[in-house]
């Protein structure tokens, strides 16, 4: 199909273009045409170029220098044809020509799964795929359950681990404050011993991040995934058996576990310290493979994972091993990352990150050539609050403040019983909630009630009693903030419709 902007003539498939731009909507108003223009002498050539190259998965070309962007017509540009995820549609041409490879290679394995998860009782097998080893492809089953592993997923083993300098500039992490967070520093649990005959089930992020590196590196949760048919029974039975590992006192300062609509949490006592818990949470979205859950992690160094049957083969993705060669997590803009992620809590996790030895890489910046506005100077220097900061530019002021806010673990309970026990005695009616506290497999068949030392027992009624499996939103989306908008000069961007 051929297109046409100005004089640029150019031609591919009209599903290359994001859904939503101007491209696919003329399309969908005259699908016979094998031809589609647009006219817009404010459309320049150099930003028509590289949006072209972003279409058309360009990884021949040179790593994009942001010195040779101009901002201000790429914005025009990105917002006429339509492309929500605005001037960071241009992310990939930021990479390495190896990292952009991967990137297209990982966003067509996301985009391939979008509506095809599988429910609970599609028993079918999945076809055979490749499974890439070290650097070596083979065909081969999962042999444990035929589950398919898409060749953007690795086996990999620490000795292979090469390290080596970061291809993008970073923002050091030792520049945080990051004071002296409770984090596990070696083994503490054998839970995935009690849960090995359990099939689907998948362990990643922070505690096959540091098994994986002999606990050089530290943790705090046990995240728990479920993939295939069935996943939602693995999930109840495997909460089940954890819950026999739990002592409940009912003290304010005890663990006690806890669901809320997104993840269940159980803590379960350690294996070497009964005074120290395990915080095992069992995360409630619904994923086809290990594929699309090593991909839906925002963190590049939590991209990695065991199946709880086999905790010593480690399953990950190309950008984990960077991570961990390069000692960086790489920014995603979070135009990328899927509507359930937000500028805030992307940049949180990265920052928090660094507590575990990882910097801060950003493609499509450069430390030499910092900019910083005369607003957030003036801020700085008369201690007035700031607002209205995101992205690229929000990170950057995060570094200059030196600060590391406290990551939220929800490890104890303390913020549920403040809760509760602030509701009035004197009014009748259930308090309303967004979680489960202690009976976490209670979906109605019983009330919900907590029995606190303190005022006795406390009934309450959840919005979500049921326990579901959500599908996760992924794939670009409309955002409001761009990554890179603000700090290069771009204050106007498209809003949330």
């Amino acid at each position: 199909m051929k297109f046409i902007i100005n004089d640029e003539s150019f031609e591919m498939s009209i599903y290359a273009w994001p859904e939503g731009s101007t491209f696919r909507l003329m399309h969908e108003g005259d699908r016979d045409n094998d031809e589609y223009r647009l006219t817009n002498k404010r459309l320049k050539k150099d930003s028509v170029r590289l949006i072209i190259d972003v279409v058309s998965k360009n990884v021949e070309r040179e790593v994009l220098k942001h010195d040779d962007v101009n901002w201000m017509d790429l914005n025009f540009a990105v917002d006429y044809l339509g492309i929500y995820v605005s001037v960071d549609y241009i992310y990939p041409l930021f990479l390495t020509i190896s990292d952009r490879k991967n990137w297209y290679r990982t966003k067509d394995v996301i985009f391939g799964s979008i509506g095809h998860c599988k429910s609970d009782e599609d028993d079918e097998d999945e076809n055979v795929d490749n499974i890439i080893y070290g650097l070596t492809q083979i065909n081969t089953f999962d042999d444990v359950d035929n589950t398919k592993i898409d060749d953007n997923v690795i086996i990999i083993d620490e000795s292979d681990m090469k390290m080596r300098k970061p291809d993008y500039d970073i923002i050091n992490k030792d520049i945080f404050n990051h004071g002296d967070p409770f984090k596990h520093e070696y083994n503490r649990t054998d839970i995935f011993k009690h849960l090995d005959h359990i099939k689907g089930l998948f362990v990643a992020g922070d505690y096959p991040l540091a098994k994986f590196s002999n606990f050089d590196k530290s943790w705090l949760n046990f995240d728990v995934y479920a993939y295939g048919p069935n996943s939602l029974k693995h999930i109840k039975a495997a909460v089940k058996i954890c819950l026999n590992h739990v002592e409940v006192n009912n003290n304010r300062s005890d663990p006690i576990p806890f669901r809320t609509k997104e993840m269940i949490c159980v803590p379960v006592e350690g294996t070497d310290d009964s005074h120290f818990w395990i915080n095992v949470r069992f995360i409630l979205l619904k994923y086809d493979d290990i594929t699309n859950i090593l991909n839906s992690l925002y963190l590049d160094s939590s991209c990695i994972g065991f199946k709880m049957d086999n905790p010593d083969v480690y399953y990950s993705i190309p950008r984990f091993v960077r991570a961990y060669e390069t000692n960086t997590n790489t920014i995603i803009p979070i135009g990328f990352c899927g509507s359930d992620c937000n500028d805030e809590v992307h940049i949180d996790k990265l920052i928090s990150a660094t507590r575990n030895g990882f910097n801060i890489a950003i493609p499509g910046f450069s430390k030499n050539k910092v900019k910083i506005s005369s607003e957030i100077l003036i801020c700085r220097m008369t201690r007035t609050k700031l607002s209205n900061i995101s992205g690229l530019e929000s990170l950057i002021v995060s570094s200059l403040y030196y600060r590391c806010d406290e990551m939220a673990t929800m490890y104890l309970a303390i913020h549920f019983y403040d809760n509760l026990t602030s509701f009035p005695s004197s009014f009748k009616s259930p308090k309303i909630t967004n979680y489960v506290i202690g009976d976490v497999l209670n979906e109605g068949q019983r009330e919900f009630v907590i029995d606190l030392d303190i005022i006795g027992d406390v009934i309450y009624n959840p919005k979500c009693p049921r326990i579901e499996l959500l599908p996760r939103s992924i794939g670009t989306y409309q955002i409001k903030d761009t990554f890179y908008g603000g700090y290069y000069g771009i204050k106007s961007v498209r809003a949330i419709s």
